[in-house]
């Protein structure tokens, strides 16, 4: 009785004992890690197909890799079949080669297609890449050295530029006369060859080389990227820049290319703007460009009020720009109110040149009503007072705009009052005002005549009859 019971036990025992070994031969094997790849990460022998890290290594292994495939590598690849511990082989999987991020890139770079410019390229790098792309990596014939960097140029497109055909032609003037300096002295020195051979060497690389071109740069608008740009459209005339303005200006007419100078002098006529009138005409008085100039003038006279007004960029307007604008009997307006406004808005911001953003009215008003001074009165305001006295006070009529000149301490009490004076005295005569130069005293109401005539007069009273008629038609107490 007692026998059956005890194998019983030693079988149960057995088993449960080889059940207990396979179990930890299993946990043995799972924890088991394996090298994948050269990236020195290790894996579990039993990895799911979760493992992104490890599909992403395959793409970007295939990716980057050579098709050569000259390696055979531990795949990290999940779809793979895994082996136990006591396997006797691996299997192996045939994967491209991989290779390092930094030398992938730096290949990638050096086979890019030369006529792609990115931004991240310097100026100097985006010069480089165009000229040899255009020159098919010919060896250049200068080396212009301007603004501390080395432009490579070759002779075919030297002739774009005076300035550095001049300095071209001069210095292989000068390079012909070193050369038969040294074929004299090569002749007088053969005896002594010991002594004078390594200096010849010297010069003799040296007079071979490219020609070395100095420019120096005292004009602080031009920059690297505008050099960069001016020396790429000798290669490529269809070249186009971030920005047309003062920097390309002056780079053109700093090399000389006529071309280019007159394509961004186009370019600015046609782009004449709030942001850029100002600047615009500072170049053309520095270039003496009288058609830029006009036509910079022209625009502030019809939107000096209506939109440079309302733009930040109003605190770069010279003085002299903006009184000769308000002479002129062309300036665009709805009323003589607005100008004022602007004129106030301006002056504002010259006294606060730090503010970047324009102010509202009420901030305008509040800065010059706080003020226990007359502004024209103080030496500060002193050089304003030709700017007020182009103002023509006598077409404000609306009794806010006269009330808001009284409480603003810019004007003398005596402007103020001739101001009133003079619309009391047009009340007093029925509405006539003392003319005597029309051009400067007519009301600026949208546009302003040049001078009266017998058309305008005409027009007028024909007018002026038809609306009598209209309101004698409408009216019922007729007849």
């Amino acid at each position: 009785m007692s026998f059956r019971p005890r194998t019983r036990s030693m079988f149960i025992t057995s088993h449960n004992s080889q059940q207990n070994s396979t179990r930890s031969v299993s946990a043995r094997s799972l924890c088991q890690r394996t090298q994948a790849g050269y990236t020195n990460r290790w894996q579990l022998a039993g990895a799911s197909g979760s493992d992104m890290l490890g599909q992403a290594q395959v793409q970007r292994a295939e990716e980057f890799g050579d098709k050569l495939a000259d390696r055979k590598i531990l795949s990290a690849d999940p779809m793979a079949l895994h082996w136990h511990e006591g396997a006797t082989s691996c299997p192996q999987f045939i994967l491209p080669r991989l290779v390092h991020p930094l030398s992938a890139s730096r290949c990638t770079r050096l086979c890019k297609d030369v006529t792609w410019s990115s931004k991240l390229d310097s100026p100097a790098e985006q010069f480089n890449i165009l000229s040899r792309s255009v020159t098919q990596n010919a060896k250049p014939d200068a080396v212009l050295e301007c603004l501390g960097v080395r432009w490579e140029l070759h002779c075919s497109v030297l002739s774009g530029s005076e300035k550095l055909s001049e300095m071209y032609t001069n210095s292989k003037r000068q390079r012909d006369v070193q050369l038969q300096e040294r074929a004299v002295i090569g002749k007088e020195s053969r005896a002594s060859k010991s002594t004078c051979g390594r200096g010849l060497a010297y010069r003799k690389w040296h007079l071979s080389g490219p020609l070395i071109l100095r420019l120096p740069v005292t004009d602080a608008s031009i920059n690297k990227e505008a050099l960069s740009f001016a020396l790429r459209t000798l290669y490529d005339p269809e070249e186009r820049p971030n920005e047309w303005g003062e920097t390309v200006l002056s780079t053109a007419a700093l090399l000389g290319i006529s071309n280019l100078f007159q394509k961004c002098l186009k370019e600015m006529l046609t782009n004449i703007s709030s942001s850029t009138v100002c600047s615009f005409h500072r170049v053309s008085c520095k270039f003496k460009e009288t058609i830029l100039q006009r036509a910079c003038e022209r625009w502030l006279e019809l939107f000096l009020v209506i939109e440079l007004s309302c733009h930040i960029k109003l605190r770069d307007l010279p003085f002299d720009l903006l009184l000769k604008t308000l002479l002129s009997p062309r300036l665009f307006t709805s009323n003589e109110y607005e100008v004022l406004r602007a004129v106030l808005y301006w002056l504002y911001l010259q006294l606060n040149p730090f503010r970047e953003t324009l102010p509202a009215h009420s901030t305008v008003i509040t800065f010059f009503s706080k003020e226990t001074a007359v502004f024209l009165e103080q030496p500060q305001g002193q050089k304003c007072i030709t700017i007020f006295q182009a103002l023509r006070m006598h077409g404000i009529t609306e009794w806010q705009h006269l009330q808001e000149l009284q409480d603003i301490r810019v004007l003398p009490e005596s402007w103020l009052l001739h101001i009133l004076s003079n619309h009391y005295h047009t009340l007093y005569s029925g509405g006539d005002m003392a003319v005597t130069d029309f051009s400067k005293q007519a009301i600026r109401n949208q546009c302003a005549a040049l001078k009266p005539s017998a058309s305008m007069a005409f027009t007028f009273s024909s007018k002026l009859l038809k609306w009598a008629n209209q309101i004698h038609t409408a009216s019922p107490l007729r007849g």
